[in-house]
């Protein structure tokens, strides 16, 4: 469970760039990154919008929507660049990993509290309650869809 619409798009962007499924016909998807390039020039200062990545002073990359531009961002600039996020409910172990700072893999697997609990002890504090809820979300699914 990702905390915005536009936290979910990057996620997408991220995990289809890196595995390239054969469904996935262009290289990143559809989405166009741009950026908001700082023009701090002294007779008019402001925000310009750009579509390839600026030497500048700038914020992003977005996916073009205002709305990511006050959501919560986990999805770029992950930090640590390298990591592995893990929450677990009701016997359900949901992981993340991120490398070079972008979210990029994910799984759902079966385990006792007591085989998750060293992961969630090296989970990053601020990534645990994102990690726990998307756990909760996991655990509801398998429930809901039954054995297997």
């Amino acid at each position: 469970m990702c905390a915005s619409l536009h936290e979910a798009s990057w996620l997408e962007r991220n995990l289809l760039e890196r595995s390239l499924p054969r469904w996935n016909r262009t290289r990143g998807g559809q989405e166009v990154p741009c950026w908001l390039v700082l023009d701090d020039g002294p007779r008019r200062p402001g925000l310009v919008l750009v579509w390839s990545e600026p030497d500048a002073p700038a914020f992003g990359p977005y996916l073009a929507a205002l709305d990511w531009l006050i959501a919560p961002q986990r999805v770029t600039g992950c930090t640590p660049a390298d990591l592995a996020v893990h929450g677990w409910s009701d016997g359900v172990l949901f992981s993340l990993t991120a490398s070079d700072g972008r979210l990029d893999g994910w799984s759902v697997t079966t385990v006792d509290a007591d085989a998750a609990a060293s992961k969630l002890q090296r989970t990053p504090p601020h990534w645990r309650d994102f990690a726990a809820r998307n756990a909760e979300l996991a655990a509801a699914l398998r429930r809901a869809l039954g054995p297997r």
